[in-house]
This record gives C-alpha cells, sequence and structure tokens, in this order.
C-alpha cells in the first residue's frame, strides 16, 4: 500500500482494494513544495558572517539542482539553449560602421590565438560560462594575470553554485568572492578571491595574481544573487504540477492489475473525527489518513472478508446527503490517459517560462505539433537575434577587461571586439541583402 499527495494537492492510497481520494492536506489547502514566501536566491542572510547568504541558508542553488534535475524539461533546455548560443563559436576583429550599419570584420592575432586556446575558451568557458547564465543569471569569471600583472593570460569559469559573494563594505563595493565545493558541509570557503572594481576608471594596474570580474543581469534589481527568469516555474506552481503528475501515474500503473474501486472518502469526515484536525501539521494529517486507510483494507481485504457489509454514514451538506465514505466502480479514465492535458499544459508553462520557442525545442511531451524546417530556421536567427543581451553579458570580460588590459588592437588601431558567429549570421538573414 502507498500514500502520496496527487497534482490536486489530494493524498491519495492505492490499495489492494482499489484507488482511495483520503482528501486535502494542510492548512486549509496545503502549499508547494517548491515554494517558500522568502526563498528567492536574492536574499542576504543577517548574519555576522562575511559572506552575503544566497537564499536563506545559504544553499540556494544546491538546493534547487536537486528539484529540477529530476525533471524532463529543464535540465534538457537549459542545456539546449546554453549550446545553442555558443554552437558557432566566437570570432574577433573590428567593426566598422557607416551610419546606421554595422560590418564586422573579423581577424586573426597570433597572441588571442594563444590567449583563446590557453583559457580553452571554446572548448570550455564557453560552454560552461552559457550554462550557468541560463541557469542561474550569475556567472563569476576569473582572470589570471602575468607575474608582473601587465598581461591576463587566462580567463576561467567558476562554477556559479560554488560562490558567494562578500558583503559589501561601506561605500558599498563589494571586495571579495568566496568559493567552496562544500557549502553543505561547511561554511568556510576554500578559496577567496579579490573582485575587480569594474566601476572605477582609476582603478589603476592589476597587481600579479587571480581576480573576479564581477557580472550581473541588466535587469536585475538586486545588489547580489540574481533570480532566474524562469525560476517562476517553481514559485507560480507548475514545477509541482510536473513532478506530482509522474508520481501519482506510477502509482496507478504499479497497481493496476488489481485496481478496481474508487473509493472517496468526505473532507468533513476527518473534521468530524478528529476535531483538532486543522490544528495538526500536513505529516501528521497523512499518517492519521494511512492509519484509517490501513483499517479499512483490514475490513475489505482476505476471502474471509467475503460477503462482508461495510457500513458508512451521511451528513447534509448545503441541503445534500454526503457520504463519508462512497466507493465507486473505477472508471477507465482513471487508468487510461489520466491528466495527459495537465500533464502537457505544465509542460508548455515550463517551455514558455524558459523562453524555449516550441519551433526550436520541439513540443510539449505527448504533443504532435511540429515546426517544418522553415519555422525552425527562422526561430534560430530570432533567437539569436533576442539572446543578443547575453551573448554581450557572456563575452563582456574579454571587451571590457582582457582586450583592453593586454592592449589588444585591430586593424587600423581600432577595439579588439569580440562576437558570437552566429549572430551576425543571423544579423544578415534578418536584414534585406542590399542592406547587408
Amino acid at each position: 500500500m502507498s500514500v502520496f499527495k496527487g497534482p490536486d494537492g489530494q493524498v491519495y492510497g492505492v490499495t489492494g482494494s482499489g484507488v482511495v481520494r483520503l482528501g486535502a492536506v494542510g492548512a486549509r489547502g496545503g502549499s508547494a513544495s517548491a515554494r517558500t514566501n522568502t526563498d528567492r536566491g536574492a536574499v542576504q542572510k543577517k548574519t555576522d558572517s562575511d559572506i552575503a547568504s544566497w537564499g536563506d541558508d545559504n544553499l540556494f542553488p544546491q538546493r534547487r539542482k536537486k528539484l529540477f534535475k529530476a525533471n524532463t524539461i529543464i535540465p534538457t533546455t537549459l542545456y539546449k539553449l546554453a549550446n545553442i548560443l555558443v554552437a558557432g563559436g566566437i570570432a574577433y576583429g573590428r567593426i566598422d560602421r557607416e551610419g546606421d550599419q554595422e560590418t564586422f570584420i573579423a581577424e586573426h592575432i597570433p597572441e588571442v590565438e594563444n590567449f583563446l586556446q590557453r583559457s580553452l575558451i571554446r572548448e570550455h568557458y564557453l560552454p560552461e560560462t552559457a550554462l550557468d547564465w541560463y541557469t542561474w543569471k550569475n556567472i563569476f569569471p576569473m582572470v589570471k594575470t602575468s607575474r608582473n600583472g601587465d598581461k591576463i593570460t587566462q580567463l576561467i569559469r567558476q562554477a556559479s553554485p560554488n560562490c558567494r559573494w562578500g558583503k559589501m563594505d561601506n561605500s558599498g563595493v563589494i571586495k571579495d568572492l568566496h568559493i567552496s565545493s562544500e557549502w553543505e558541509d561547511s561554511e568556510t570557503p576554500q578559496l577567496t578571491l579579490p573582485v575587480i572594481d569594474k566601476w572605477n576608471d582609476d582603478r589603476g594596474e592589476l597587481e600579479p595574481g587571480n581576480y573576479i570580474y564581477p557580472m550581473n543581469s541588466p535587469y536585475s534589481d538586486t545588489p547580489f544573487y540574481n533570480l532566474a527568469e524562469w525560476d517562476s516555474v517553481f514559485s507560480s506552481g507548475w514545477f509541482d504540477v510536473a513532478q506530482a503528475i509522474p508520481e501519482f501515474k506510477k502509482a496507478l500503473m504499479a497497481n493496476q492489475m488489481t485496481i478496481k474501486y474508487e473509493i472517496v472518502v468526505a473532507t468533513w469526515y476527518w473534521e468530524e473525527k478528529y476535531k483538532d484536525w486543522h490544528t495538526k501539521s500536513e505529516g501528521e494529517q497523512i499518517e492519521l489518513m494511512k492509519a484509517e486507510l490501513d483499517n479499512f483494507e483490514k475490513v475489505m481485504k482476505g476471502e474471509e472478508n467475503a460477503g462482508k457489509s461495510v457500513m458508512t454514514f451521511k451528513k447534509e451538506i448545503n441541503g445534500k446527503e454526503e457520504a463519508a465514505w462512497e466507493i465507486n466502480p473505477i472508471d477507465d479514465k482513471i487508468q487510461n490517459g489520466v491528466y495527459v492535458e495537465d500533464s502537457q499544459e505544465a509542460s508548455s508553462q515550463i517551455f514558455y517560462g524558459m523562453g524555449a520557442d516550441p519551433a526550436l525545442f520541439g513540443t510539449a511531451p505527448g504533443s504532435k505539433k511540429e515546426g517544418s524546417g522553415s519555422d525552425k530556421n527562422n526561430a534560430y536567427h530570432l533567437h539569436m537575434i533576442f539572446s543578443k543581451p547575453d551573448q554581450d553579458k557572456i563575452l563582456e570580460p574579454l571587451n571590457n577587461l582582457v582586450s583592453p588590459h593586454n592592449g589588444w588592437k585591430s586593424e587600423g588601431d581600432k577595439p579588439l571586439r569580440f562576437w558570437f558567429r552566429d549572430y551576425q549570421i543571423a544579423r544578415l538573414e534578418t536584414v534585406s541583402p542590399s542592406d547587408r
């Protein structure tokens, strides 16, 4: 026998006698497992620690990841978003402007190529940083200088879930980043690095060492940690719905050979039997329901109980008599195709919340809608155009720090700029040939 909470907030028991709908639990309707009132990832914990807590317990990314990695949509969609962005690689050179037209002129500079290779920019930095950006909207690029500090020799990604900002000083500046892969076991960071003040034009030369280049979402209203836009799938409740449905269907399928009846227990039954019902926790309510179900199963199960009667009673509710326990032959809909439409709607809401165009990423599970080749091509080009702010953020350390600090110049002594190749291709595809 198993007892679990269904996608509709009701508690169900699956026994040899049938499916038992035991009723709702919680304080007047219950609560969603993935939602809390303050757990938004941008809350600074009020402690004496030098660390700005990421979430109420400083474990926001660790807890979120445990939740969404069990979902069939979120990890794959994040991976695709990152891969689509960086698949074409990057180029660098100069940008010639004539009127409102821009022309990207790619170049090849041995010193820059050596830097990109030494940093494994194409192999690691770009795909890993893009994945962190789409997952958390918080990225932490680290630069390493030469022994005398005159050149930046490497650009390396620090994994976002491992990073925690230090608190601001009296002038509102964050000076340190604390790094650890063991935040769940220890509040002590394994490494602390200085943060470059990118807003200070008079910061001077970099001393030899490693530094963090601070990043933030252009739409962020928090000083420490951004909250990814798609995190709304948790606060809205759609994630809970998406996860509850397969658990419910799995329980039905595991017992589908023996399920013959649906047994419905009226909500008022529990309030009548347990006068303090609404003061009990959700866990206590479920335990009482389970005990009641055990007693009911003893009456219904076994050959020695064949032919016995089951007595129940009724109560007048709004002028109508309602039975405490109601036993109905099970409808085929319970076992076949249950919650299919709800599952598709939950999937669609998650896709929409993550900004995933169905023509490009595929439709929700169970849906037969497919886009044409031209639809996918157009969706891809539009995605690259609309993701320009994301591209700018990922390339910002190269364009705003590494390139000027290393004195890299393009032909004609113009600033050396980096861009994503596929953005330029998409840009050309969306304008007429005469304007290219």
